[in-house]
């Protein structure tokens, strides 16, 4: 879900087979939002989590409209590229478009279908270029913002897990394209030393777990997106070859064995957006519905991991902590 950072896509050849199948038995009658995201297991995971909260905000059948599922894949861009997007999203004729990742939004403003798009972007959204006002959003766009300070906490979190630590390393390709030499974070008296660093595959991150790099740090922050959500499991078991303390932007990664992660809480985004959704459904102006910002965050731990890695996290933390994995 890390927005921001470019990402290509194509839709899936295979998409048509199952969807259309599912759009066959559907209600014609409903509307159909379009949940647009990579093809991944997390990403259907999800489509899933937004289809609850689509039915918790509509709890009758009669009235609850369609959600389907346009999965894509990482490719080099390309006219062609965005063409079987936008081809997929005149098939469906969506009421609504949700675009989870920050690229998807582009590409789905840029098509100028005269659909609302809700988006999911850490940071400021008119900086990016999605609307000139966060109260009253333009160009049929709203959604979900988390603050772009979320990187500043979880790095915090970290060092009260590594209080020894003088260099940290940043695992982020977003990041690398302008990266600082130090880091000032609250609360700590001398800056931070950083090196940053981003593998494409996750043969170079294997390789890269294994050489000296990986270990030129005290402790690794770990963002979400790119490796850490096309490949959480793989991510995790070569950063926990490395052995230094970690931390990574979703819980998701503490719960496939990782040491810890804070995160914006997913569920409050899903649950924003089915808000919003119903607002749209009801006739209501998107330059009406507020871009909404995330109120709630979740700490996890993952002990088993830390002692491993010989990490020994204070009491007061562990108590804290939102998830703790025995």
């Amino acid at each position: 879900m890390k927005g921001g950072r470019r990402r290509f896509l194509s839709v899936a050849g295979a998409m048509a087979a199952h969807s259309l199948s599912v759009f066959a038995k559907a209600d014609s009658r409903a509307p159909f939002i379009a949940f647009i995201d990579i093809e991944a297991p997390g990403a259907r995971a999800a489509c899933e989590r937004f289809k609850r909260a689509i039915e918790r905000r509509f709890p009758s059948e009669k009235s609850r409209p369609h959600v389907a599922f346009i999965p894509c894949e990482l490719e080099d861009e390309s006219e062609p590229v965005r063409q079987k997007l936008r081809l997929a999203l005149e098939d469906l004729r969506p009421a609504i478009i949700v675009a989870e990742n920050s690229q998807f939004a582009t590409y789905s403003k840029n098509f100028k279908m005269g659909v609302p798009i809700l988006f999911f972007y850490p940071g400021n959204p008119i900086e990016m270029g999605y609307t000139n006002s966060l109260a009253h959003p333009s160009d049929g766009m709203t959604g979900f913002i988390y603050s772009e300070f979320t990187s500043t906490k979880r790095r915090e979190m970290l060092l009260r897990l590594a209080p020894a630590c003088k260099r940290l390393g940043i695992f982020d390709a977003a990041e690398t394209h302008n990266p600082a030499n130090v880091l000032a974070l609250p609360g700590v008296p001398k800056p931070i030393a950083t090196r940053y660093f981003y593998c494409n595959t996750v043969a170079e991150l294997a390789a890269f777990s294994r050489g000296p790099l990986a270990r030129q740090v005290d402790a690794w922050d770990v963002p979400y997106g790119g490796l850490s959500f096309l490949h959480a499991e793989e991510t995790v078991r070569e950063f926990g070859r490395i052995g230094l303390p970690v931390i990574y932007g979703r819980i998701r990664l503490v719960r496939l064995g990782g040491m810890a992660a804070y995160e914006p809480s997913i569920e409050e985004a899903f649950d924003t957006w089915a808000g919003q959704c119903a607002l749209i459904l009801a006739g209501v102006p998107v330059t009406d519905i507020p871009i909404a910002q995330s109120t709630r965050y979740s700490f996890g731990l993952n002990l088993t991991a830390l002692r491993n890695a010989g990490v020994r996290p204070p009491k007061s933390l562990i108590k804290a902590a939102d998830v703790v994995i025995q």
